[in-house]
């Protein structure tokens, strides 16, 4: 048995039928892809646009900064 729980029925005096399974085969690097592409979008974000378009979301930016260094 690869159940846990069918283990602890049948040392407890159950009777087990498996009546329907699966069998799953073993698959070398089944996540790598999904990974791989995790892994370029947490360390090669796509560029971000500044807020509000054009030379307004950069004039905010500048403007931010100046007072953060006040």
């Amino acid at each position: 048995y690869f159940s846990e729980e069918l283990k602890f029925a049948k040392e407890n005096g159950y009777s087990v039928r498996v009546i329907k399974g699966y069998r799953l085969d073993a698959q070398h690097n089944v996540f790598d892809s999904y990974i791989k592409d995790v892994y370029e979008k947490k360390y090669y974000p796509p560029p971000r646009k500044l807020a509000g378009g054009g030379g307004r979301g950069y004039k905010n930016v500048i403007i931010v900064k100046f007072l953060l260094n006040l």
